[in-house]
């Protein structure tokens, strides 16, 4: 399952897995000098509402754009292994997720949010 966002105004749109919806909001999350962009991670990552406002669409936008420039060349796993043997925690690294062809779902969502609201809907 996944969803499809469209741009209101336009009719243009993509679909996008759950993770890659999941992986662009923490990555707005992470990327954002705007608390709301924040706050959006924790409201749409499981439960997006039917519209984004123009405004959170054009400030998701600002934000991603950001992300470009640090996205690998090439997609490479999210994990590091721990540092130690038995050491609790791996590190997640989400811009390995979105590099190499996968950047192209960036710059996409990006185009999108460019556009406006957005209509988010889960595929059947």
């Amino acid at each position: 399952m996944g969803y499809i966002v469209e741009a209101e105004e336009t009719g243009d749109s993509m679909e996008l897995e759950d993770e890659d919806w999941r992986y662009l909001l923490h990555q707005a999350n992470s990327y954002s000098q705007n608390p709301e962009v924040g706050r959006l991670e924790g409201q749409y990552a499981t439960h997006p509402p039917e519209v984004i406002s123009d405004s959170a669409s054009q400030d998701l936008a600002e934000t991603l754009s950001r992300l470009v420039p640090d996205l690998p060349a090439e997609s490479k796993s999210v994990l590091d292994p721990p540092p130690v043997p038995g050491a609790a925690a791996s590190t997640l690294h989400l811009q390995n997720y979105f590099g190499g062809e996968r950047k192209a779902i960036v710059e996409e969502f990006i185009r999108l949010c460019e556009q406006g609201a957005l209509r988010v809907r889960r595929t059947p």
